[in-house]
């Protein structure tokens, strides 16, 4: 990968790199001399990620408030039951299993708490349309593939509100108008505007 991104790039200018993820952050740092006067922006490179030692180097760690979102669900509710959608078998996933879940565990000891970890798209689907009406289901980003086609976080949650008897909450601004319910959510244009600083921020020490 490293070799395929210098060659397809060699004969261009790179002003700013920016990474977004956890495996996109590890994915750059082990790539050790990949355009190393190149400023690069770490966005959300996760909680164990270790800082490059350099002055050209931007770390936005989005403050995603789980606690607050989850609180605000509850309390518009009231549900018996929370239902949590997650896939394991990626950083992304894996990085919202540790921060999400101690949350749940801790703050909701109250009610019943299920979790939907992996499970394969038909049948969750049968599920979320006979999850109990006194719960409420929390959906985390989750990238499948379904009869042929490749389907974004958006459009798989779309796909389980279409005939939900639970509502569907989640914690991100880009899923609204896919049928989740609103709330407190993360903010991608705020997220953007702190990106967009932070180019200006680099462009004026490059300067």
């Amino acid at each position: 990968m490293k070799l395929y991104l210098q060659q397809k790039y060699q004969n261009r200018k790179i002003d700013i790199i920016v990474t977004q993820s956890v495996s996109a952050a590890a994915l750059l740092t082990e790539f050790y001399g990949f355009f190393p006067d190149v400023p690069k922006i770490y966005l959300e490179p996760g909680a164990n990620f270790t800082v490059p030692e350099s002055i050209n180097t931007v770390t936005i760690n989005a403050k995603l408030d789980y606690k607050q979102a989850t609180q605000d669900a509850v309390n518009l509710i009231n549900p018996k039951e929370l239902i949590v959608i997650l896939d394991t078998t990626n950083d992304m996933g894996r990085n919202f299993y540790q921060n999400l879940l101690p949350v749940i565990g801790n703050d909701f000891p109250h009610l019943r708490i299920e979790k939907w970890f992996d499970v394969p798209t038909e049948t969750l689907i049968n599920k979320i349309n006979n999850a109990p009406s006194d719960a409420i289901v929390l959906f985390t980003p989750i990238f499948r593939k379904y009869k042929g086609k490749q389907l974004s976080p958006f459009q798989f949650v779309k796909l389980l509100t279409s005939d939900n008897q639970a509502p569907i909450f989640s914690y991100w601004h880009a899923l609204l108008g896919s049928g989740i319910v609103g709330g407190y959510l993360l903010s991608g244009e705020t997220i953007g505007n702190r990106i967009a600083e932070s180019i200006i921020f680099l462009r004026k020490i490059k300067a």
